[in-house]
C-alpha cells in the first residue's frame, strides 16, 4: 500500500484591515487627548467661570506675545534659515525691558 500525503488546505487569512488616515492621525495625538481632559476638568471644577469672557480674554492676551514670536519664527523656518534662538532673544528682551521700566526712563524701556 502506498501512502500519499496531502498538504493541508491553506487557511483563509483575513486581509490586513486598512484604517483611514483620520483614525491613524487620531491614534497619534496624545497631546490633544490631554488638552481635552484638562478642559473637561476645568469646566467641571470652575463651570461658567472658565468659559467666561474675562478668562478667555486673559488667555488670548497672554498668548498674543508668543503668537507673534511664533509667526516670526515660522517665516524663518519656512525660508530654510533654521534658527530656534528666538525664545532666548525674547526672554532677554523681556528681562531688559522689565529692568528699564523700573528705571529712570520708561521711554527707554519701550524702545
Amino acid at each position: 500500500m502506498t501512502a500519499t500525503a496531502t498538504a493541508p488546505a491553506p487557511s483563509a487569512q483575513p486581509e490586513a484591515q486598512r484604517s483611514s488616515p483620520v483614525v491613524d492621525w487620531l491614534k497619534s495625538q496624545y497631546a490633544l487627548y490631554i488638552l481635552v481632559a484638562l478642559l473637561l476638568v476645568a469646566t467641571i471644577t470652575r463651570g461658567s467661570i472658565f468659559w467666561g469672557g474675562t478668562n478667555l480674554t486673559n488667555l488670548l492676551l497672554q498668548m498674543s506675545i508668543i503668537g507673534v514670536v511664533v509667526l516670526g519664527e515660522l517665516i524663518v523656518v519656512l525660508t530654510g534659515g533654521i534658527d530656534i534662538s528666538v525664545g532666548s532673544a525674547l526672554g532677554l528682551a523681556a528681562v531688559i525691558a522689565a529692568g528699564l521700566f523700573g528705571g529712570p526712563s520708561v521711554f527707554l524701556g519701550l524702545v
